[in-house]
């Protein structure tokens, strides 16, 4: 064999060993890729697979942030339905504190409707929430207790008005047992005047004077009585009026200033006689002067007054 024909063999071999060589080269750079190829698909598809769930995350997320934020809303809603309670019951400044406080429920409510739907703004809101609520427990209790104060001051007033309308019932029943037991008194003290006789008198000669009826004729009017015995009155100086009463209804007086207090009011007198009473039976005339005056004919009447009461009458007729 010619060394042309060996050295061509040589070439060929070394040839088809580079052939090879590239082709297995080729083949592994194709394995390689395709290795890389599956592995950035299945990265990819990994990826979008993560994105999908992470949608369908955040959805359910929203949905239920929605859901606890309508929660929040509904017991935002109740609270301030709670301060408009209290704010009825609470004193003037506690209700201007209280109005302030539903101005920032109001506030919190709106930024919650129109705010991002996001777990840090729903406990942002929620922690706000809660510190709004400890504020009203605290006007809860604050106005629970001046209620509790208010009611027990009532029930003490209502028991002190018990106490002083008993005692007032039992003050006036008291009083008036008094008063009937001093009207007994007052009556048994009484003095009674008996037979009373109302008469008029004629002047005589010699400054004398006698009974008469003649109207032109009478000069005096007189009234004799017997004052009866009794135990209850005081004894001492005692003064009986005389009320000589003509026709018309009109009270005979010489002094327009003669009245006295009885107990039926204020009475005007004719005129009037100081005894002294010792508690027993003592006779009395009282007399009143006409002094000029022209009676008229008709009935007269005489009421005899003493120690404010009505002690007798009579009546007579002048012609």
């Amino acid at each position: 064999m010619s060394e042309e024909t060996i050295s061509s063999k040589k070439n060929n071999g070394a040839f088809i060993a580079v052939i090879l060589i590239l082709t297995l080269m080729l083949g592994a750079m194709a394995y390689m890729w395709s290795e890389k190829n599956t592995a950035l698909n299945s990265c990819n598809n990994k990826r979008k697979k993560a994105e999908l769930e992470n949608k369908q995350m955040t959805a359910l997320a929203e949905e239920h942030l929605g859901d606890m934020s309508d929660n929040l809303l509904n017991d935002m809603g109740l609270m301030f339905s709670n301060y408009e309670e209290l704010k009825q019951n609470g004193t003037e400044d506690q209700r201007q504190e209280i109005e302030a406080q539903q101005k920032q429920i109001v506030e919190l409510m709106e930024k919650v409707r129109k705010g991002e739907r996001t777990a840090a703004a729903y406990y942002e809101a929620r922690k706000q929430n809660k510190q709004l609520r400890e504020i009203m427990r605290g006007y809860v209790y604050e106005i629970d207790s001046l209620n509790t104060l208010n009611l027990n001051l009532q029930n003490n007033l209502d028991q002190t008005t018990m106490y002083l309308d008993r005692t007032s019932v039992e003050r006036d029943s008291a009083k008036t047992l008094a008063d009937q037991r001093n009207e007994k008194i007052k009556e048994g003290q009484r003095l009674i005047a008996y037979p009373v006789r109302g008469f008029g008198l004629r002047q005589k000669l010699g400054g004398l004077t006698s009974e008469d009826n003649k109207a032109r004729r009478i000069v005096q009017i007189a009234a004799e009585f017997t004052i009866a015995e009794n135990a209850l009155t005081n004894p001492g100086n005692k003064n009986v009026y005389l009320q000589v009463i003509d026709p018309s209804g009109k009270t005979l007086q010489n002094t327009s200033s003669n009245i006295i207090t009885t107990e039926n009011g204020k009475v005007p007198y004719s005129d009037k006689k100081s005894i002294d009473y010792r508690n027993q039976r003592i006779d009395v005339t009282v007399y009143y002067s006409v002094r000029g005056q022209e009676l008229t004919r008709g009935s007269y009447k005489v009421q005899l007054f003493c120690q404010g009461q009505l002690i007798g009458k009579d009546s007579f007729t002048l012609k």
